[in-house]
């Protein structure tokens, strides 16, 4: 069983991968910015997509959330191989790729996510640009976790690079990067003066894309429409997304906990208490299998959490990018 010891491991690792390696799972610069490969960014007017790494590493913390709840029903001792984790980061070993297999298909997936949402912005005659292996973390995680002291260094620093490279305005993707910088950087940031954007406030989708069509789903079914608490509770973007979805003609029902009275999906606690957050997430796939073939959500931690297929209804989950 993992102990509260062993839960400071956790908490310690975080730390340890951000000083090393800019972010708290210990990714490569190559995996972080895969995404961006062959494109071209424009960031002279100020305005830069922020990717905030959260879609780049949702294989990777849902791959590690996995092993640590089978480490948390096994018979071995957990702490010993968190330890272990830590020691190989010492030399070099990013925590994620020490004891966690990753789903590549999904990881290729969350890089077209972010590719998608790149194309949307040009669609709708918003160049911008990318810091490509420059781009900060937000250290949001590290403030969901209650690690105000540890944030606060993050996004000071977060905004050295964001005035060193010029940026007026971020264009996020994930609304717990967006409530990061929009509510709690100007917080802990003294002069913090950036203008920080949702996509979803900004792009218009006209149609939607080939992959919107639901393969071998009833004529009384459609997307299961899941509301991300940060996104409709702490950002009101949840009239944005069907706004969205309805001007891309993309039919979708309601589940019984939607909009601002949503559901969790499980996140962002699964990777300190996954069984926890296995079992919030699987009550909240029977609410969406309730009224959908597919479960649609605008979230990387809603797209990791719910797309477990350890975890509850057998039920595909798409995020919004995927069907605009």
């Amino acid at each position: 069983m993992v102990s509260l010891l062993d839960r400071l491991d956790i908490f310690k690792s975080l730390v340890d991968y951000q000083h090393k390696f800019g972010n708290p799972l210990g990714l490569s610069p190559k995996e972080l910015t895969s995404w961006s490969k062959g494109l071209h960014f424009d960031g002279g007017n100020g305005t830069f997509i922020f990717t905030g790494s959260l879609y780049q590493m949702a294989p990777w913390m849902s791959a590690y959330s996995s092993q640590i709840a089978r480490l948390e029903s096994g018979p071995l001792p957990s702490g010993a191989l968190l330890k272990a984790a830590r020691r190989m980061g010492s030399v070099g070993a990013g925590m994620i790729s020490t004891i966690a297999g990753v789903d590549r298909q999904f990881s290729s997936r969350c890089s077209s996510i972010i590719k998608r949402a790149s194309e949307l912005l040009i669609q709708a005659s918003i160049p911008h640009g990318y810091m490509g292996e420059a781009e900060p973390y937000s250290g949001v995680i590290f403030m969901e976790l209650g690690m105000e002291e540890m944030f606060s260094s993050v996004a000071n620093n977060a905004y050295s690079v964001f005035r060193d490279r010029g940026v007026k305005r971020l264009i996020t993707l994930d609304p717990h990067s967006t409530v990061a910088l929009r509510e709690w950087y100007p917080e802990f940031v003294p002069g913090f003066d950036i203008q920080v954007d949702h996509y979803l406030e900004v792009v218009k989708p006209g149609r939607p894309d080939s992959s919107g069509t639901i393969k071998g789903a009833t004529t009384e079914r459609s997307y299961a429409i899941h509301d991300p608490c940060l996104l409709s509770r702490r950002l009101g973007l949840d009239e944005k997304l069907r706004e969205g979805l309805q001007r891309a003609g993309i039919e979708y029902r309601e589940p019984v906990r939607c909009r601002r009275g949503t559901f969790c999906c499980g996140g962002p606690i699964e990777s300190v208490a996954p069984r926890v957050a296995g079992a919030i997430a699987e009550k909240r796939k029977k609410q969406l299998h309730d009224v959908g073939d597919r479960a649609l959500v605008a979230c990387p931690v809603c797209l990791a959490n719910l797309g477990r297929d350890s975890v509850g209804e057998d039920l595909p989950v798409s995020d919004v990018l995927e069907v605009l």
